[in-house]
């Protein structure tokens, strides 16, 4: 019979051993320390660090978070085959899946999500036998921030900073006006409002600086950059671009860019990534003409109320 309960303060690390099972001891020791003391201060919450159990044995780990805004990010289900005996380990993945879809659903998150990178065939198909669906490739890509951008080719544009207690209204109307015709999963725009997306973004932003800016020429406004630092990485992050309808094709994402850009390298981020979708070649253009580098692709797997 397999159990699956969330663990006690004692069981963390052996949970938490299976769940980097396939790294070497050195490396697996460094990933068991950093996520505990992520833990200790805060930042990531164990809540969903879940351990499986055969006959008092632990076989296998699952991991989820859930956000502010309701999005749970699940990881892998994690089995320990030398340990399952006469257990079917897809019988341990099935079991740490439909606990984690469960809580996920108790908890009322609107989505839960896995991302997986490299072939994954088994992942792949447990988490489809569990009521996961594949939802798209995200492109990973990054740029140097000493090397010199490109020049502008349109009219400067002004940027406006966003201000919760003063502009949210202002950035919640024009995210919405981003959202037609979007190319940067689709799938998922009308499962939020922009407001709730907004507060999410805002629920997330790190403690160390940001840039989030809306950008506009003549009062017409034509889109939104939102930038947060990663201290922890030493490097920025674009988590939002998006342009209106009727500013797109005419380089204005561009000029957004090169603006949000400008003066943001300093001692302590010197490089700038994102995530897209890789479907929005649009995007990808652009990111390509000014620099920004591919680094890596990851498959989302997804599963919504």
């Amino acid at each position: 019979m397999i159990e699956v309960s969330r663990v006690s303060a004692r069981e963390q690390e052996t949970a938490l051993a299976i769940l980097f099972r396939d790294l070497d001891d050195a490396s697996r020791q460094q990933h068991i320390s950093d996520l505990l003391e992520q833990a200790s201060i805060g930042q990531l919450p164990l809540d969903g660090l879940l351990l499986a159990k055969s006959d008092g044995r632990p076989v296998g780990c699952g991991l989820y978070l859930i956000e502010r805004d309701q999005t749970a990010f699940v990881w892998p289900p994690a089995v320990d085959a030398e340990n399952c005996l006469s257990v079917d380990p897809e019988n341990i993945a099935d079991a740490i899946l439909q606990r984690i879809c469960r809580e996920v659903d108790a908890a009322d998150a609107w989505i839960g999500q896995c991302i997986l990178e490299g072939d994954k065939t088994v992942d792949q198909q447990r988490l489809i036998r569990n009521g996961f669906g594949y939802l798209t490739d995200l492109v990973f890509m990054q740029r140097q921030l000493t090397e010199q951008l490109p020049a502008s080719s349109v009219e400067s544009l002004t940027a406006i900073e966003y201000q919760s207690d003063t502009n949210r209204n202002q950035f919640i109307q024009l995210l919405q006006r981003t959202f037609q015709g979007t190319l940067d999963c689709p799938e998922l725009r009308d499962r939020r409002s922009a407001a709730d997306m907004l507060d999410g973004f805002d629920a997330s932003r790190p403690k160390g600086r940001a840039h989030w800016k809306l950008y506009q020429s003549e009062s017409q406004q034509w889109g939104i950059v939102l930038i947060n630092e990663r201290p922890e990485d030493k490097t920025w992050e674009i988590i939002y671009m998006g342009v209106v309808p009727e500013a797109r094709g005419k380089k204005l994402g561009r000029e957004m860019l090169l603006a949000s850009l400008d003066g943001l390298s300093d001692r302590e981020c010197d490089s700038i990534m994102l995530a897209v979708d890789c479907r929005n070649h649009y995007a990808i253009d652009t990111y390509d003409e000014i620099g920004f580098e591919e680094i890596g692709r990851r498959s989302i797997y997804c599963r919504t109320q």
